[in-house]
């Protein structure tokens, strides 16, 4: 495990420390630094948030004070208080705003933006404040990655604890699992990977998806088997289980095979798609083209060979997910913006077929809202195009 230096964990040990010598009515001196340079060489094993509680009481320990009780963590969702999540999502991957946030490690170069996924490196108040952001524009939705956090901290439970806090506050969590930047291109790695925090989740959390972006560096084969391995543990009690492939792929199945043949082996098994926006397309073109919203739409309402049923009594579900987080992290997107295009595709018209009306089913990239139920109309007349920056995110997780 290889933690990268994080100034503002350093920082924050820091003060942890000047206020353990008043504490104990002694004035701060070069011995200090000791201490904050042992906290940093356990962090690369035990991650920052263990290390600091580890050197800090022994810090107080030495001083001749009682040491600070470790963290409890959230209280534990009690068995059986399982919710399941509903169809429609409703969240903000990455663009809403919080002005009392600190820079962070491997996040945005604007501290103020919020990536769900990065949650987990903030400190107990500056998580407080996003849920407070997420809960005033009305979003129930949060995605977490297993991956990433596990790269910043590799506790399972902690990552748990995450996890808890928010089912507490009434948020859906979606865990990420699996990921090109922190995982190998090995089924059996990845399962060995993820184990750990499935024993962790499995019967709590609501939603998971397989991993990011996975048509980018596994093989059709290798998602097939992931999503066998994967997807009926949590299905069985109730979890809702999706896909997210890259920009505008709706499916990724073998060679010679077509968008059904991948979708008719998911009964059962997936829900549905985290559909990803090609960038520097139109709203026209992102609705009307190929590989778009219409395309898929047409395909889950049961046309050219999709079966009508996923399995779990509807058909399968297409949320726009990723629409504009790469343009919002760039700057070229602001979050109103970002929130007008979420709303243009949540009014893309429905398609009729055997599997009945089937339309978009939510946004993970935020929506216009005034209120916690009713869309603010976006008019159809808007074009927006704006220019992408193609490339990977500084916290590589450029496309979700």
């Amino acid at each position: 495990m290889s933690t990268p230096y994080d100034e503002s964990q350093v920082l924050a040990f820091i003060g942890d420390a000047d206020k353990a010598y008043a504490d104990a009515g002694q004035a701060w001196n070069s011995a200090g630094g000791v201490w904050v340079a042992r906290m940093q060489f356990d962090a690369v094993t035990l991650g920052y948030p263990a290390a600091r509680q580890k050197q800090l009481a022994a810090l107080q320990t030495a001083l001749g004070t009682t040491p600070t009780p470790p963290d409890p963590g959230p209280t534990p969702v009690p068995p059986g208080q399982f919710v399941q999540a509903p169809r429609e999502w409703n969240g903000q991957m990455g663009g809403v705003h919080v002005e009392s946030l600190p820079a962070i490690y491997w996040g945005p170069s604007d501290r103020t933006m919020v990536l769900s996924w990065l949650y987990d490196r903030y400190e107990p108040p500056h998580r407080a404040d996003i849920r407070a952001a997420w809960k005033a524009r009305h979003y129930t939705h949060v995605v977490l990655s297993w991956p990433d956090a596990r790269a910043f901290d590799p506790s399972p439970v902690r990552f748990r604890n995450m996890v808890v806090e928010l089912l507490n506050e009434g948020f859906f969590v979606c865990v990420m699992w699996a990921s090109k930047d922190f995982d190998p291109p090995d089924v059996d790695g990845i399962l060995a990977n993820i184990e750990p925090a499935v024993q962790e989740l499995i019967g709590l959390v609501p939603m998971c998806c397989i991993g990011w972006e996975l048509s980018l560096w596994l093989s059709p084969t290798q998602v097939q088997q992931l999503i066998d391995a994967i997807a009926p543990r949590f299905a069985s009690y109730g979890c809702r289980v999706y896909v997210h492939f890259q920009q505008g792929y709706g499916s990724f199945q073998q060679e010679n095979m077509f968008f059904h043949h991948f979708w008719n082996m998911q009964q059962g098994k997936l829900t549905g798609l985290l559909h990803q926006r090609i960038l520097g397309t139109t709203m026209e073109e992102y609705r009307g083209a190929s590989g778009g919203i219409v395309d898929i739409l047409e395909r889950f309402a049961g046309h050219f060979g999709v079966v009508a049923d996923s399995g779990f009594g509807h058909p399968y579900d297409m949320v726009c997910w990723e629409i504009t987080c790469m343009n919002q992290f760039d700057g070229s997107v602001s979050e109103s913006q970002g929130d007008a295009w979420g709303t243009w595709a949540l009014r893309t018209p429905r398609s009729s077929g055997p599997a009945g009306v089937v339309g978009v089913v939510g946004t993970g990239n935020g929506r216009l809202t005034d209120t916690a139920t009713r869309v603010v109309p976006v008019t159809t007349t808007q074009h927006v195009n704006w220019r992408a920056t193609i490339g990977r995110l500084a916290d590589a997780r450029a496309q979700g």
